[in-house]
């Protein structure tokens, strides 16, 4: 066998590696996959429906999924929460869908409101805010192989900072409780009118260490309580951080190396 062709094998083998190393299935925490029938609508300026709570003065809206509109959710409960954070809460002030593969939310020009995602099992929520039921035991690393939580949209419109118009990409917080304490995290996610992904690895969290034993899961969409926001969530989950290491570069040097002597030796045979 020529040395060129053995380089070749090599590189094939390890490009193969680097390859499955960055291929791993996230953890699927919410694809919104339920309500199956119809996404579930609402709006801060009415009240039609059993499933949800509202407030006077219809400042919040608190959405609780069990069963089977909850199929696939760890802990059996999807609590959703809108909250009005800023300015007094108007007709419209926020609307949206959940369910049938996705969450949408959209805020008027004139309120700061956030959505907040929680999954901490069965409990019964309040005007107060979400309880913390921890009623989760979720490995959020998969054994080890993920690293980083993952917020998949379909499409991203920041709000504004202020009513002068100053514009600002949507901010995230996310928050995990477990045994190994509590751990948050922020990042924001650039305008976008096509899927896009916020990518936060468990390392960028400020805290405790819980993600082998989450007992809850938190996520606040517009948690600055910008103006106008309008965004379409895909999924939520965990993942593995794409990020550059040592034999990932390695690999590329080899696959070029690896092709570069195939082309010499099928030259020469």
């Amino acid at each position: 066998m020529s040395r060129h062709l053995t380089v070749f094998l090599a590189a094939a083998v390890i490009c193969g590696a680097v390859s499955t190393a960055h291929a791993i299935t996230p953890l699927v925490i919410d694809d919104f996959d339920n309500p199956a029938t119809a996404a579930q609508y609402f709006t801060l300026d009415t009240n039609s429906s059993p499933d949800f709570t509202q407030w006077a003065p219809k400042g919040k809206v608190l959405i609780e999924h069990t069963g089977t509109d909850a199929a696939g959710v760890p802990g059996g409960e999807r609590d959703v929460f809108i909250d009005v954070t800023v300015g007094s809460a108007l007709i419209y002030s926020a609307s949206g869908e959940v369910g049938n593969g996705h969450f949408d939310f959209v805020t008027s020009h004139r309120t700061g409101t956030q959505a907040i995602l929680q999954y901490d099992g069965e409990d019964t929520d309040s005007e107060t805010g979400l309880l913390f039921s921890n009623g989760l035991n979720l490995d959020l690393t998969q054994g080890g192989d993920n690293d980083a939580f993952i917020v998949a949209f379909d499409q991203v419109v920041g709000g504004l900072a202020s009513s002068s118009g100053t514009r600002t990409d949507l901010q995230l917080k996310v928050q995990v409780t477990g045994a190994g304490g509590t751990a948050e995290a922020t990042t924001t996610v650039a305008d976008s009118g096509g899927p896009t992904e916020a990518i936060i690895p468990f390392a960028d969290f400020t805290g405790g260490n819980p993600f082998a034993d989450a007992s809850s899961v938190t996520v606040w969409f517009n948690s600055n309580s910008a103006l106008g926001v309008d965004l379409t969530v895909d999924y939520i989950g965990t993942t593995s951080a794409p990020e550059p290491s040592t034999i990932a570069m390695l690999g590329m040097l080899l696959c070029f190396a690896g092709g570069w002597g195939y082309r010499r030796w099928r030259k020469r045979s």
